[in-house]
C-alpha cells in the first residue's frame, strides 16, 4: 500500500466522487456475485458426490446394498423370492441355527451370508412367497431387519458412470474457481483500495475543508 498509485486509467478522476464510487462498488459487488454463483455450482456437484458416497458408508442397516447383493444372490420366480435380512453379529449363530423355523415354508440351507462389518451381517434367505409375512414377522420378533432391496445392474452401472462424470466436473469446477479466485482476488483488492482512497479524500475534505490554491494548504 505505500507505493500504490490511483489508476486514472481505470477510474477517470474527471468522473463526479459519487458517480466513481458507485461505478466501483458496482464492480465489487459483481464479482461477488459470480464467486457466489461458481461457489454454488461447486458445491452442488460436490453435494453429489457426497450423496453417492454415503450409499457404500454406514452399517448395514443404512448403507446401499447395490455393491453388496449380486444377481446370484438372488432369486425371484413365480412361487419364492429371496429376503435379505440384517442380523446383529451377537445374534448371528442362532440365526443361521434357526432361520429355517421362521416361516412354514423356508427353503433349505438356502441361508447364505453376503457381507459383515462391526455390528451387524447381511444373509439372504430364500422363501415361498406365500409365507414372506409369516418370515418377516418372525424377523421382527428376534430383531432381525428385513432390507428392501430391487436389483437393477443398469442402475448401478449409471451410478458408478454418474459418480466419476461428476468427480471429473467437480475437479474441473474446482481449478477453474481457483484460476478465477487468484485474478479476481487481486481485482477486487485493487478496487477497494481506490474505494478507500475515495472515503479517505471525502473525509479529509469534510474534516479539513479544501486548500486554497492561492496559499498554503490548512
Amino acid at each position: 500500500t505505500k507505493q500504490w498509485e490511483w489508476d486514472e486509467a481505470k477510474f477517470q478522476l474527471k468522473s463526479p466522487l459519487r458517480e466513481l464510487a458507485e461505478s466501483i462498488s458496482g464492480r465489487v459487488a459483481a464479482l461477488d456475485e459470480e464467486l457466489k454463483a461458481k461457489v454454488l455450482e461447486l458445491n452442488a456437484i460436490k453435494g453429489a458426490i457426497t450423496a453417492n458416497e454415503r450409499k457404500t458408508q454406514g452399517n448395514l442397516m443404512v448403507r446401499g446394498l447395490g455393491d453388496l447383493v449380486g444377481e446370484d444372490d438372488l432369486v425371484e420366480t413365480e412361487y419364492m423370492t429371496t429376503l435379505l435380512l440384517v442380523v446383529p453379529k451377537a445374534a448371528v449363530k442362532d440365526f443361521v441355527g434357526s432361520y429355517h423355523k421362521m416361516a412354514d415354508f423356508v427353503v433349505p440351507l438356502s441361508g447364505k451370508l453376503l457381507s459383515e462389518d462391526a455390528e451387524f451381517a447381511l444373509f439372504s434367505v430364500t422363501v415361498m412367497k406365500k409365507c414372506v409375512a409369516q418370515f418377516k414377522e418372525s424377523a421382527r420378533e428376534r430383531r432381525v431387519s428385513v432390507r428392501d432391496y430391487v436389483h437393477d445392474p443398469n442402475k448401478q452401472i449409471e451410478e458408478s458412470l454418474k459418480q466419476q462424470t461428476d468427480e471429473r466436473e467437480y475437479m474441473r469446477l474446482k481449478e477453474l474457481l481457483l484460476t478465477w479466485s487468484s485474478i479476481n482476488y487481486a481485482e477486487a483488492f485493487m478496487m477497494q483500495m481506490h474505494l478507500k482512497a475515495i472515503r479517505l479524500f471525502v473525509e479529509s475534505v469534510l474534516r479539513y475543508g479544501l486548500s486554497s490554491r492561492g496559499g498554503a494548504g490548512g
